[in-house]
């Protein structure tokens, strides 16, 4: 969830089970593309998934990638919980997780 738009964009699972989805503004090599804002890197970071848990992790951006206020550190996988604020540059994003109940 894009706090500053209220733009929602669901993970494509498809996409994160080949390995990673790159988030930046580098339309042609990301997944999820963020046209609008430029402190955004070209690819800022990759959201990966191990054993139905998910990472972020920060692939040098200029700006930096934050969690919950915390500043990443490079090419190092961070755990992402429900409702974490994911600070890419100096743009909030909500992690959520939407399970399916059967």
């Amino acid at each position: 969830y894009r706090k500053r738009t209220g733009e929602r964009h669901e993970l494509d699972l498809n996409i994160l089970k080949k390995g990673r989805l790159r988030i930046g503004k580098e339309k042609s090599t990301v997944d999820y593309f963020i046209m609008d804002n430029p402190a955004i890197s070209r690819h800022h970071a990759d959201i990966v998934t191990h054993d139905s848990e998910y990472y972020i992790v920060d692939t040098h951006s200029l700006n930096h990638t934050r969690i919950n206020n915390r500043l990443l550190g490079s090419d190092i996988e961070y755990p992402l919980h429900d409702g974490d604020v994911v600070t890419l540059a100096d743009e909030d994003f909500i992690f959520q997780i939407e399970r399916e109940f059967h």
